[in-house]
């Protein structure tokens, strides 16, 4: 700098001084254009415009250096012409010195001036703000969207929608799960209580009643269907827990068509005469029978041969009541005053052995075996009794348990039938219109339990026990009524029973051809070519019963004969079949 100084001073002081040439350009600017530069050559000058303008030096002009390649800028600045020159900026978007340009990511920075709930993108020089899934508006300001108010937001038809930001959640509503929101079977898993069950239904469930019992407080009752059931003639309706069914009544079964027709187990065919008395040996799988003609046989329960006992003896025999021990057969002979007197007959059960006159009796009407002993009833008022077993052939000493004479009645006694109930003994006292009842040991007084009835020519008479209470039941045959009667035995001493008449069948049978049985349900009685079948304590009831029929065989004279009881069948005899049947209880 300090040689420039001095030769600028030298020069100058040289031109002062007239040693050198004038300098044209000092004037002036030598006479070029403001925007141009003077050279000088000697003394003349020339000039030339200045960088940014364009001339012949006299005269120069701005040139617009952005009209050529962007003056240089980069492509993405913005080149702005000045006086003899020009500015490059970045535009926006981009950040450099203008002649190089980098782009700006404008979403690193408050996501890009974009909403909270909008994306920004960075593109070439600026961004773009789009609301996220859920949000609408233009990315600068965005709104939640309800997706639920729109096709239930896409969720399943059984599922609940509910609005969140930005989206929605989806849940099954009760009773229903997984992914589509699938009904769940709950049934599995139910307890409907006895009597019920489940029922699975969308979302849920319900617990109905079984067919045959109806809701009840929570719980599900057996319905008796027998109160509207309709069955069908000779069948009982029968209730079941949730159902009912039709019975056919004893003595019947079910047919093809669904009605109930008559169907009874033919024990034996084709007897010698009808029977007219039966006395079961269950233990031996036999019965026994007194035929019409005067002989008594043997019947095996299993369908074997009927084998004759003891064959008809003396002349009009008239054979009716008959018992057994198992191991012999015992039976009342009521003849009297013929060629042959009847008496207490007795015979080895097999047939083994012919039969012998057991004990003097005078027209016995009735028989029965209890305990160690026979009891049988006569005409002449006597109830007697002998000790067994009895010894084949040897005539049994027979006592006294009851004397007619001292019961009371001005014409005398005939007791006919007899039952045994306990230590007690029951018969009937014809001329008396009685019932009777006297201690089996004897030596005690006869006591009348039922009085003030008609004249009865019954033979038969029984007695039923259940629960610790004793029934007596009788017939009072004729021929064109019978009447079937009972009572219950008072527990407390002292106390008269009160009788009740339970029926009344008219007919066309013989009055011989009636019988009655009980056994720890029902009492059983033959009337009118029937067996009808009541409750054992139907005497104790205010209003009796309809009478069952357990079997419906021949009317008039075609009847049933006999009866006898064990624990699952009642058998009975037909007059004109003479068969010996039995039906189930």
């Amino acid at each position: 700098m300090r040689i420039h100084a001095w030769a600028f001073l030298l020069v100058t002081s040289l031109a002062v001084a007239g040693c050198l040439p004038a300098d044209p350009c000092a004037t002036a600017n030598g006479g070029c254009a403001e925007n141009a530069t003077c050279t000088a050559t000697g003394e003349v000058a020339s000039c030339s415009c200045k960088a940014g303008f364009s001339g012949d030096g006299k005269t120069c002009a701005d040139v617009d250096e952005c009209a050529t390649a962007n003056g240089g800028c980069a492509a993405d600045a913005t080149c702005t012409n000045t006086v003899g020159g020009r500015t490059c900026t970045c535009k926006v978007g981009y950040a450099g010195d203008g002649v190089t340009c980098a782009d700006v990511d404008e979403c690193a920075t408050a996501n890009g001036g974009c909403a909270p709930d909008a994306t920004c993108t960075n593109t070439v020089g600026g961004r773009t703000c789009a609301c996220k899934a859920g949000y609408a508006g233009d990315g600068g300001t965005c709104g939640d969207v309800d997706e639920c108010a729109t096709a239930n937001g896409g969720c399943p038809a059984n599922a609940t929608c509910t609005n969140t930001p930005g989206s929605r959640t989806c849940t099954c509503k009760a009773g229903f799960a997984g992914a589509a929101c699938d009904d769940v079977n709950e049934c599995p898993t139910v307890d409907c209580g006895a009597f019920a069950f489940c029922v699975n239904s969308p979302g849920s469930y319900t617990c109905q009643c079984a067919p045959g019992f109806a809701p009840d407080g929570g719980t599900c009752d057996d319905e008796d269907e027998c109160i509207t059931a309709k069955c069908t003639a000779n069948s009982t309706c029968i209730n079941h827990p949730g159902g009912f069914e039709c019975r056919c009544n004893t003595g019947y079964g079910a047919s093809d068509g669904g009605t109930c027709t008559l169907q009874a187990e033919v024990v034996a065919t084709g007897l010698p005469a009808f029977a007219d008395g039966l006395a079961l040996d269950t233990a031996h799988g036999r019965l026994f029978a007194t035929l019409d003609d005067g002989r008594v046989v043997g019947v095996p329960l299993d369908g074997g041969s009927v084998y004759t006992v003891a064959d008809p003896q003396g002349s009009n025999p008239a054979l009716h009541d008959i018992a057994t021990d198992g191991e012999y057969v015992y039976w009342a002979d009521p003849r009297y005053g013929d060629a042959f007197d009847g008496g207490i007959f007795a015979a080895m059960a097999d047939g083994m052995s012919p039969p012998w006159r057991f004990a003097e009796a005078f027209t016995p009407s009735g028989v029965v075996v209890e305990g160690q002993a026979l009891y049988w009833a006569q005409q002449d008022g006597k109830i007697s009794s002998a000790p067994l077993p009895a010894s084949a052939g040897t005539p049994a000493t027979a006592a006294t348990v009851m004397d007619g004479f001292g019961f009371g009645n001005s014409n005398g006694l005939a007791a006919y039938g007899i039952a045994a109930a306990g230590t007690d003994l029951y018969f009937i006292d014809h001329w008396g219109g009685k019932v009777g009842r006297i201690e089996a040991a004897g030596g005690g007084s006869a006591q009348a339990v039922a009085s003030g009835l008609e004249q009865m020519w019954s033979r038969s008479i029984t007695v039923g026990a259940a629960n610790g209470h004793f029934y007596v039941y009788w017939t009072v045959p004729g021929f064109n009524a019978r009447e079937l009667w009972g009572f219950e035995v008072p527990q407390a001493s002292g106390v008269s029973p009160t009788p009740v008449k339970l029926l009344t069948d008219s007919g066309l049978a013989p009055a011989t051809f009636d019988a009655v049985a009980a056994d720890d349900w029902h009492v059983y009685w033959l009337s009118n070519g029937q067996l009808l079948r009541l409750p054992l304590e139907a005497v104790t009831l205010a209003q009796v019963p309809q009478p069952e029929v357990v079997y419906a065989g021949g009317a008039g004279f075609d009847s049933l004969t006999a009866l006898a009881l064990d624990a699952t069948h009642a058998y009975f005899a037909t007059s004109m079949g003479r068969e010996v049947m039995r039906v189930e209880k």
